[in-house]
């Protein structure tokens, strides 16, 4: 590995710290939940503008069982950011949906997000923008 390379993971490192960081602080100024939680909030968002809000989708896509998928939804309807609801008489079924607490969260984490985005590239010609969009877009991660 040559100096260039060296440099580049010190300051992927340094990049994905701080990101990591970042994150959690954004987090703990927008509500009191977790991140795992909030990954939860955003595949219901997804499911739910897809129309497969189901348990079962929602578990298969963020890759955790059945089980652990329900104990976090319950502890989010506990919270107040999700609500299940039952259509068509079936009983079987649970479709999962935000409430307007769990909407909200999620637009202003979104909120963050863009401010700390935005700072991160403010002083970032649109050369260098392109430049640096062209580069993460050939990385393999």
């Amino acid at each position: 590995m040559d100096n260039l390379d060296e440099l580049l993971e010190e300051m992927l490192c340094k990049m994905y710290t701080q990101i990591i960081n970042n994150e959690n602080r954004i987090l703990k100024s927008v509500s009191s939940l977790s991140q795992k939680e909030f990954q939860t909030l955003d595949m219901v968002f997804s499911c739910e503008r897809n129309d497969c809000n189901t348990l079962g989708t929602i578990a298969q896509r963020l890759g955790i069982t059945l089980s652990t998928c329900t104990i976090n939804v319950d502890r989010l309807i506990e919270k107040g950011y999700l609500q299940k609801v039952k259509l068509n008489g079936d009983k079987r079924v649970s479709y999962i949906s935000l409430t307007s607490t769990g909407l909200t969260a999620l637009k202003k984490r979104d909120i963050m997000h863009h401010r700390v985005v935005n700072g991160a590239i403010k002083n970032l010609t649109s050369s260098e923008k392109v430049a640096l969009l062209s580069a993460i877009n050939k990385m393999d991660i």
